[in-house]
């Protein structure tokens, strides 16, 4: 049933919130191909430099604007399943 603007009734209408996180989790395989980053950054991928790709990311979120207090980066290459 619609109400008369046009909305189904039980929708609730909420004003658009600023999005801008505090904290941000980013988990990814290394693998160039899942990335699209440039030569160079996806270079830096290769090296497995937690320290390095962390610089990248941060790079790429202050080109976009965003405010990037700190960074954690941790690659976790020794994980092992047996299938």
């Amino acid at each position: 049933m619609c109400s008369s603007s046009g909305l189904r009734s039980g929708v609730v209408v909420v004003a658009k919130q600023e999005n801008s996180p505090t904290i941000i989790g980013l988990t990814q395989y290394l693998d160039p191909g899942y990335w699209s980053w440039t030569d160079a950054e996806k270079q830096v991928l290769a090296t497995g430099d937690a320290g390095e790709i962390g610089e990248v990311v941060t790079r790429r979120l202050e080109a976009d604007g965003r405010e990037v207090e700190s960074v954690y980066a941790i690659v976790h290459d020794k994980d092992e399943r047996e299938v």
